[in-house]
């Protein structure tokens, strides 16, 4: 491949660039067929796999100020109660689960309290995703572009509202993401924050959270295909041919070579799956306190 041959270019680092310091977190485990994340697999095996949660600070940019914390996914429900009748009928095929350590313990664990975390941002709100809400009460929740209106109103016939809950978010501490397409204005959240998608590093839409370039937001919408037993794929995302172009976009960012800085060389990208037993069982130093 040559210098500029389908490269990705990442911004040049500006000369008093921060950057945010990333620990993952034990946020639950559950069960899953293997059929649904591993191509020809024996359909009647099944793995526990975690349901990683990532703890990010941010540099403050004045003496005076801390570190602004936040949490990324909160992973599942310390109590498995709190979860609707719908979804508790569907955990109940996801067994074994296990709850504790929690997104709260583990930041607990690691000298961190939940109650001063700044900010909460979930991928997106399933229920090995959202977590026990209640346990960050002073958090500014931040979610994607019609989360609130997917929690009141389902998501068509595969993804009825019973399969959510309503309530899951504090409703006047939280703000959706704009919307990246217009034609989504429609169920955005009335609250929203000020931030604007922008084409970044071959990804068409991507948001510079912080305002700095320490933290980006791709916008991708990335969920697997997996064999629904009748002939045809499924995704647990509503759009499969969206979901297959997000797993091109991934694979592509770890092809060596591939990535580089403006002006410089090549950057090493580490893609995490929220799911990934592997990466879990072998970076126990990576956890917090410990860092990536």
């Amino acid at each position: 491949m040559s210098m500029t041959e389908d490269a990705v270019v990442l911004p040049k680092p500006r000369t008093d660039q921060r950057y945010v310091t990333i620990s993952a977190l034990q946020a639950g485990h559950l069960t899953l067929p293997e059929k649904l994340f591993v191509t020809e697999a024996d359909p009647e095996k099944r793995a526990t796999v975690p349901s990683l949660s990532f703890l990010i600070q941010h540099p403050s940019n004045t003496i005076s100020s801390t570190t602004s914390t936040l949490v990324f996914d909160l992973g599942l429900k310390r109590d498995l109660s709190g979860y609707r009748k719908a979804q508790q009928q569907h955990i109940a095929q996801r067994q074994p689960t296990t709850v504790s350590p929690d997104a709260a313990e583990s930041l607990r664990k690691g000298g961190l309290d939940p109650e001063d975390i700044d900010t909460v941002m979930l991928s997106h709100v399933h229920w090995d995703h959202v977590g026990t809400p209640s346990d960050f009460p002073n958090s500014e929740f931040v979610v994607g572009s019609g989360t609130m209106h997917l929690l009141a109103h389902g998501g068509g016939p595969l993804y009825p509202a019973e399969i959510f809950n309503p309530d899951e978010l504090p409703n006047a501490s939280t703000r959706e993401l704009p919307p990246a397409r217009d034609e989504d204005a429609w169920k955005a959240f009335h609250r929203q924050t000020t931030h604007t998608w922008k084409p970044l590093a071959g990804f068409p839409a991507a948001i510079d959270f912080f305002d700095d370039g320490s933290l980006i937001l791709s916008g991708e919408k990335g969920i697997a295909l997996y064999d629904d037993g009748r002939g045809g794929l499924r995704s647990v995302h509503a759009d499969t041919d969206e979901a297959a172009r997000t797993v091109e976009r991934a694979a592509r960012l770890l092809k060596k070579g591939v990535v580089r800085e403006e002006g410089g060389g090549e950057v090493d990208v580490e893609v995490v799956v929220a799911h990934d037993r592997g990466w879990a069982e072998g970076n126990a130093e990576r956890f917090w306190p410990g860092r990536l």
